[in-house]
């Protein structure tokens, strides 16, 4: 009887953990920014640098990690995860949408400090960063999966009770 409770909760877990896979996060679009639409890199005091992440969190509401950016465009199946940044002293670059320089502490004014959202080498061709924000509510098992488990689960014990009354 043992080995069967053992097999029925390792099937249990298994089929739990299976359907914790496919539970696949889903994004919504909800907006883009231009890098250079922040605020004056000459400023006092200096902006702060941005992830990509944060600049989204600061423009559209909540939190960075309820974002996914990407530099491609405004299609959910081109997320690329990446961010513009103007790195100061230096330029344009792109990097993870998680990324950040703040070498000095108190914003951005030092050489490679980096942000995705300041005024700072504006030059004519826009840097787009596009903001995604991820549905959590999908992250949990799929109702119709845990009702089988549940199912399961008391088919399981009813066999097992069975077993050992015989």
């Amino acid at each position: 009887m043992r080995k069967i409770s053992l097999r029925i909760a390792a099937l249990l877990v298994g089929l739990s953990a299976s359907a914790a896979a496919l539970a696949v996060p889903t994004y919504t679009y909800v907006g883009f920014w231009d890098v250079f639409s922040g605020q004056a890199w000459d400023d006092i005091p200096p902006p702060p640098t941005y992830t990509g992440q944060q600049a989204a969190a600061a423009i559209f509401n909540g939190s960075p990690s309820d974002y996914v950016i990407s530099t491609i465009d405004n299609d959910k199946d081109h997320i690329n995860n990446m961010a513009w940044v103007d790195t100061y002293g230096i330029g344009l670059q792109q990097v993870a949408e998680s990324h950040s320089v703040d070498s000095g502490g108190s914003g951005y004014d030092t050489n490679g400090d980096t942000s995705a959202w300041v005024q700072d080498n504006g030059g004519l061709t826009a840097h787009i960063n596009y903001a995604f924000r991820i549905d959590n509510n999908n992250n949990r098992v799929p109702e119709p999966v845990s009702l089988a488990l549940v199912g399961l689960g008391f088919f399981g014990i009813g066999a097992a009770r069975r077993r050992s009354t015989v």
